[in-house]
């Protein structure tokens, strides 16, 4: 099969590529579609990738390829980057829905923060896997460690017209990743990974205040950008600026289980069902796709302390006998 690869500068191009792409599946070419990233898409654009099992698409987001060997092995990156139509469809409806709540009208800090809570509250800080949890396949499986809740914020701000950057360096003396938002000429620094962290240590507290928004706490902990990363003069938004983002979103919440219709439609999509006298085995259709049906076994109470459910390499057990 011969490999062919389309660079596509500005996604309103995306449609007319595709339709220029299909004459070479006739030849048996394999098509790979090269994204800055997913801004102006929609999931429905993906869909019409379906009919074709040859495509695959790049989203390089925050990952700069003149810079991703610094840190990753060239196979590593591809990983992190590459995506099948199906699985950048189930990414973007995770950003639809996570962004379906903001108003065009906002300013560009309210929707800054608005998706900054979102995500804070829609993902927990867990490591699962160097190329799932560190890039926009978080999303789905709502697990990520830093580097893949930078990215994501980062993609989900451009898709709002948000400028935000993705940077890698020291924080608090540790290897780290986070954010630099452009407002208004200014750069301040949000650090989307210690405000999750912290949400999730007591989630049904009654109010949250983000600390970690181009705060002074930043400053304190002396986030510093490696050689040849983004580099910046931080400024921090002032209380005043805050509390009219803040009122300007009112209260933003995220609830903890999805849609239980698209959520069982998902797993009959990712999982084979085998009925057993020890009870149901969930066998992924991909192994990769192994933690997100953990997760949506628990998000629809499948998988509850009051069923012993237990893993065998790549497959789940319930026994809810």
């Amino acid at each position: 099969m011969v490999e062919c690869s389309f660079r596509i500068k500005d996604n309103v191009d995306f449609a007319r590529v595709v339709r220029d792409a299909e004459n070479l599946f006739a030849k048996n070419y394999s098509v790979t579609l090269d994204l800055n990233n997913t801004a102006g898409l929609k999931s429905s654009d993906v869909e019409t990738l379906l009919q074709n099992k040859n495509f695959k698409i790049i989203v390089r987001g925050g990952l700069d390829t003149d810079k991703q060997l610094k840190y990753a092995t060239k196979k590593k990156y591809g990983r992190r980057v590459t995506f099948e139509p199906t699985q950048l469809i189930d990414i973007i409806r995770a950003m639809e829905g996570l962004g379906a709540g903001i108003n065009p009208r906002w300013s560009d800090l309210a929707k800054a923060l608005y998706i900054y809570k979102k995500l804070m509250m829609h993902i927990k800080y867990k490591k699962i896997d160097s190329v799932i949890d560190s890039g926009l396949f978080a999303l789905i499986n709502r697990a990520a460690v830093c580097a893949g809740y930078a990215l994501i914020y980062k993609e989900m701000c451009d898709r709002a017209g948000i400028k935000c950057e993705y940077v890698r360096g020291n924080a608090g003396g540790n290897n780290h990743a986070w954010n630099v938002l452009t407002i208004n000429g200014k750069s301040y620094p949000v650090d989307l990974t210690w405000d999750s962290i912290d949400f999730h240590k007591n989630p049904g507290a009654a109010a949250y205040s983000v600390q970690y928004f181009g705060t002074s706490r930043i400053s304190a902990y002396s986030h510093k950008p490696d050689e040849g990363e983004y580099q910046y003069t931080e400024d921090v938004f002032q209380h005043g600026q805050l509390e009219a983002a803040e009122k300007e979103i009112g209260d933003v919440k995220v609830s903890k289980k999805f849609d239980l219709t698209k959520l069982n439609k998902m797993l009959a999509e990712k999982a084979t069902i085998q009925n057993t006298n020890k009870g149901k085995y969930y066998v992924p259709r991909d192994p990769k796709d192994l933690e997100l049906i953990v997760s949506i076994l628990k998000d629809i109470g499948i998988m509850t302390q009051r069923h012993d459910s237990k893993l065998f390499g790549q497959t789940v057990l319930i026994d809810s006998r």
